[in-house]
């Protein structure tokens, strides 16, 4: 098989980059994709903050012209100065059930990993956590949520043949949301007088956006420190995510 990777360069490849997963899950029930425009969004370094502190590659893998593979090589320097560690990331990995495919794909990442004079590759991981992360090694028979990846099994059968290995777990839970209040939401009352907590004004999504959403995102980061591969979003990152999602956000909720 004579695969060929290419990286992309332009428009019409990274659209061919993002619309891959479209032909490669066709027909597949659990499969939701993410939404276009956020990732052309992603890879735009004059749109996604991230660029301040990382660098990207994406490639694309071609058997007789026809595209079989993708994946994204990203070197997050803030995470490595957090971590203490020189890695590079991979993500964005999609390809047919061909082990050749994903080992030239991963050569791919190498290759821009020791061009940066980096000695570990982890992933699937983005370009910050807030990015889809993570490989699906169970429940392939639930619907996804597209905000989370989605991947066949022999992903994670092959890259273990590729030699790589598990570092971390994560889990993804479904919460039915009850139809009553339940019973222990009637001490509500007294829990708000105990305490001194009381509900935010009634005013616009924007108004309060802007009293508590740098507060909100704050508490975020303090909150998120320890956790696998996080860095703290900057004050620029902070503002294109409240810019994003405050028109869209109910308040009821």
């Amino acid at each position: 098989m004579d695969i060929t990777i290419d990286r992309v360069q332009n428009r019409k490849q990274l659209r061919e980059f993002i619309r891959f997963p479209h032909e490669l899950y066709r027909g597949n029930e659990y499969w939701v994709p993410a939404l276009e425009a956020g990732e052309y969004k992603t890879f735009d370094p004059s749109k996604n903050d991230a660029f301040q502190f990382c660098e990207c590659e994406c490639y694309l893998a071609r058997v007789s012209g026809k595209t079989v593979g993708r994946v994204a090589a990203v070197l997050n320097t803030k995470s490595n100065q957090r971590w203490n560690e020189d890695a590079v990331r991979f993500g964005w990995l999609d390809f047919i059930e061909n082990q050749l495919v994903l080992d030239a794909l991963l050569a791919a990442v190498e290759d821009f990993a020791s061009r940066h004079g980096c000695r570990i590759i982890k992933g699937p991981l983005g370009f910050t956590e807030m990015d889809r992360t993570g490989l699906l090694v169970d429940g392939f028979n639930h619907l996804s949520s597209f905000t989370c990846l989605y991947n066949y099994p022999y992903y994670g059968e092959m890259l273990q043949k590729a030699g790589f290995a598990k570092d971390t777990d994560w889990i993804q839970r479904s919460l039915d949301v009850p139809g009553q209040m339940p019973k222990m939401f009637d001490y509500c009352p007294l829990i708000t007088q105990r305490y001194g907590l009381r509900m935010v004004e009634k005013c616009s999504m924007r108004v309060l956006a802007r009293r508590y959403g740098h507060k909100v995102f704050q508490l975020y980061n303090e909150t998120f420190a320890p956790l696998y591969e996080s860095s703290p979003l900057t004050d620029s990152q902070i503002n294109e995510y409240m810019h994003t999602y405050v028109p869209i956000m109910d308040r009821d909720f």
